[in-house]
């Protein structure tokens, strides 16, 4: 059975879940997950600008679920602004539409490079989180 956008969001739940950990937040954009660990790995794999590409096409899918990711940009190095600027957003769907923007990235890298690579990139950028947690399917 392939893959599934849920399947990934719940890995994507559990990414960021790891990495709140012992944070304090007193607002949403406190809690901004921190997409550049995929920075290093994947500059290697596909250069700069093809990262940031990556980057933006899953916000563009994201932006469709999530209408208030509109204000959220991709800049020139990969990484994200915009999330302290989301206004009157609770904590849940803040944490939500970035769920939806890692599974998305996800998505794209299961395609583009394979389960086991992505699997591989997402071991070595969040050691906290478990082998068995990382399920993203077969090779072929």
């Amino acid at each position: 059975m392939p893959l599934q956008i849920e399947d990934l969001r719940t890995l994507a739940g559990i990414l960021i879940l790891s990495d709140e950990e012992g944070a304090s937040a007193d607002t949403p954009a406190d809690l901004t997950f921190d997409f550049a660990k995929l920075g290093p790995p994947l500059e290697t794999l596909m250069g700069r600008g093809g990262f940031k590409m990556l980057l933006q096409n899953a916000l563009t899918l994201s932006q469709r679920e999530m209408p208030w990711l509109l204000d959220v940009r991709c800049k020139n190095d990969g990484s994200f602004e915009g999330f302290e600027q989301v206004g009157e957003i609770n904590r849940e769907d803040f944490i939500k539409g970035q769920r939806h923007l890692l599974a998305h990235i996800l998505r794209l890298l299961v395609r583009f490079i394979g389960p086991g690579m992505t699997r591989a990139i997402v071991l070595d950028s969040w050691s906290q989180v478990a082998d068995h947690d990382v399920e993203l399917g077969e090779d072929i």
